[in-house]
C-alpha cells in the first residue's frame, strides 16, 4: 500500500513537471513563430525561457521522455512535441547532453512521436502539422549526425 502511494507521488511529480515545461516551451514555441516580434537575440522574454529551459534540460526532457511513453495519443503527441521543440530551443550541444542524461537516442524520440501519429485519429489537419515538425526534427538530427 505504501508504495503504491509512493509510486502514485512519483508519477504526480512527474507530470506536474512535464506540464510545467510545456508552458514554457510553448510560449517560447509562440515567440519563435511570431514574425511581428523582436529577433529572439534581443527579446527578454525568449532569452528567459530559453535560458531557463537549459538550465532544467535534464529534468524537463526526462519528465517529458517518461510522460510520452507513459501516454498515448494526443497526450503522448503532446509531450513529445514538447520534447522536440525544447531540444530545438536548447540547441545542439545542449541537446547531445540533454539526450545522453535522460539515456535516449534521437531515434528513440523519433519513433515515439511515429507511435503517436499513428495513435491518433485520422485528422489530415492535425497530421500535417505533427509531420511538418517531425521534418524539422529530422534535419536537427540529422546535423547532430555530421
Amino acid at each position: 500500500m505504501e508504495g503504491e502511494i509512493h509510486q502514485n507521488n512519483i508519477e504526480t511529480r512527474s507530470e506536474q513537471v512535464a506540464n510545467y515545461a510545456l508552458i514554457g516551451i510553448n510560449r517560447a514555441w509562440e515567440i519563435i513563430n511570431d514574425v511581428d516580434s523582436l529577433p529572439l537575440s534581443v527579446d527578454f522574454n525568449y532569452q528567459q525561457i530559453a535560458e531557463h529551459l537549459k538550465e532544467n534540460a535534464t529534468s524537463f526532457g526526462r519528465a517529458l521522455f517518461n510522460m510520452a511513453r507513459d501516454t498515448q495519443g494526443e497526450e503522448r503527441l503532446k509531450y513529445i512535441q514538447g520534447l522536440e521543440r525544447a531540444m530545438i530551443i536548447i540547441g545542439r550541444d545542449d541537446t547531445e547532453k540533454l539526450l545522453s542524461n535522460i539515456m535516449t537516442t534521437s531515434e528513440s524520440i523519433q519513433e515515439l512521436h511515429r507511435k503517436a501519429e499513428e495513435e491518433l485519429p485520422t485528422s489530415g489537419k492535425i497530421r500535417e502539422k505533427t509531420s511538418v515538425l517531425r521534418e524539422l526534427i529530422s534535419l536537427l538530427f540529422s546535423r547532430f549526425k555530421k
